[in-house]
């Protein structure tokens, strides 16, 4: 969909493989400095979510990648999340992160009829985003449970927290849709 400012907001396509260096590119810039907040992602994981239809891609009126955001599925589609919310800084205050948001929860929905949505943020702006979308704050004992989710919380810094705590509770806010 494209919006008032030019802005293309869509789900990728296997033509839109070659664009996974440029998300590639955006999340580690979004991560130097970072103290919490992105899990890391290998190139290798972008490319294949973009390959396979799984992330949803903000175009500028140029035709560059401004941000994207990844829909993962677990526990055998059980459970799906939004994640990687990312949106270049030159590209910020257009409404994009909120767009984004949006095309992912609709493509999850499409894709995943039957799972669950949530996502865990450290991101005061995805929280305002996740909230107006009518998603609410839950335990993380109403998370997925999948390893293979939490396993992308390993790089943060503050994995330590998350283990003492047993996985009851971290930095991050668990949300699911209402």
């Amino acid at each position: 969909m494209e919006g008032q400012d030019g802005y293309r907001v869509r789900a990728s396509t296997a033509a839109d493989a070659p664009r996974a260096a440029e998300a590639f590119a955006l999340l580690q810039e979004a991560l130097k400095g970072k103290v919490i907040g992105l899990a890391a992602r290998s190139l290798a994981e972008l490319s294949g979510k973009i390959t396979d239809g799984l992330a949803v891609l903000a175009l500028s009126p140029d035709g560059v990648l401004a941000g994207f955001i990844l829909v993962c599925p677990w526990d055998q589609d059980r459970w799906v999340s939004t994640s990687a919310l990312v949106v270049a800084p030159a590209h910020r205050q257009h409404g994009l992160a909120g767009r984004l948001k949006e095309a992912a929860a609709g493509l999850a929905r499409a894709r995943f009829p039957a799972a669950r949505r949530f996502g865990l943020t450290t991101s005061g702006a995805v929280l305002k985003v996740n909230a107006r979308m009518g998603w609410v704050p839950v335990p993380y004992a109403e998370v997925c449970r999948d390893p293979g989710f939490w396993k992308g919380c390993e790089a943060c810094p503050h994995h330590e927290t998350l283990l003492r705590m047993k996985g009851e509770i971290c930095f991050c806010t668990a949300m699911r849709d209402g």
